[in-house]
């Protein structure tokens, strides 16, 4: 529009400060070790020609996170909830597939805020670029974005201690276990200088 635009500041998210302001009144208390953020949908899985090309291998990523986040809760007996995208049948077999069985799943209600309800109610949320996550991010939530096969376009502007790059178990293990026993306090001063700004361009 050939605007000339000479400083710029990036607001909202609108949805989330509408859920804040309607829930910070209330005391949270956490009823989840981990919520997982899904990105599942089938066409990640078997339309990929209808996917633009840097997102062709989001599938294959997906799998390859989902798995990891299974081995780590399960070995440790953790309450994890999966924050649906869908209420298609296929996302839930995806979960129970490579998460298992012991795990519970939130219903998509946009009206009603589902999904920013379950994060808000767990102690860590992972994803790989979920908005919801960038959301929770920005809003002093815990949060780990993982990005199993080092994508490019996954990479955040900045990386912390709440990044998680690479298919190494061990690795993934260790930083998702200090971010859920480190303190609020100390959370919010690893990434205190970049919440307010865009994760991935």
């Amino acid at each position: 529009y050939k605007h000339n635009i000479s400083t710029y500041h990036p607001v909202g998210s609108l949805k989330y400060g509408v859920f804040y302001d309607q829930s910070i009144k209330d005391n949270q208390t956490y009823q989840y070790d981990i919520c997982l953020i899904s990105q599942y949908s089938d066409r990640k899985f078997y339309d990929i020609h209808k996917l633009p090309e840097a997102w062709k291998n989001l599938g294959n990523n997906l799998v390859e996170f989902s798995k990891m986040v299974g081995r780590y809760v399960n070995e440790k007996s953790l309450r994890v909830c999966i924050a649906l995208r869908s209420n298609e049948k296929s996302e839930r077999e995806f979960y129970n597939k490579y998460v298992g069985d012991n795990i519970f799943f939130s219903n998509v209600d946009r009206s009603k805020f589902n999904s920013y309800k379950v994060a808000m109610k767990s102690k860590l949320c992972v994803a790989i670029s979920s908005t919801l996550a960038i959301e929770m991010f920005g809003g002093g939530h815990k949060v780990m974005f993982v990005n199993p096969f080092c994508e490019e376009w996954l990479k955040p502007v900045n990386e912390g201690a709440w990044y998680s790059p690479g298919t190494n178990y061990n690795e993934f293990n260790k930083k998702l276990s200090y971010l859920l026993n480190i303190s609020h306090e100390k959370y919010l001063s690893l990434g205190i200088s970049i919440a307010s700004y865009p994760f991935f361009f």
